[in-house]
């Protein structure tokens, strides 16, 4: 089976930080299925090779981005 997702995220990227995104298929109120997206920063733990996804709490998923 083959499927895609397409979202747009708007933020404001701090200098020397990183992200990623993370895509996953959500059930909506009604029933049905579509796509979502969550954005996180990956910061790095104590030590030195420890790293951990922290969501971001300021982003916006555009919707209607065709329009």
């Amino acid at each position: 089976m083959y499927s895609w997702c397409k979202k747009i995220i708007s933020f404001t990227p701090i200098k020397d930080k990183n992200y990623e995104a993370v895509y996953d298929y959500v059930e909506l109120s009604d029933g049905v299925e579509t796509c979502g997206v969550k954005l996180f920063e990956i910061v790095q733990g104590k030590q030195k090779e420890e790293y951990s996804k922290v969501e971001v709490n300021d982003y916006q998923v555009i919707e209607k981005y065709c329009e």
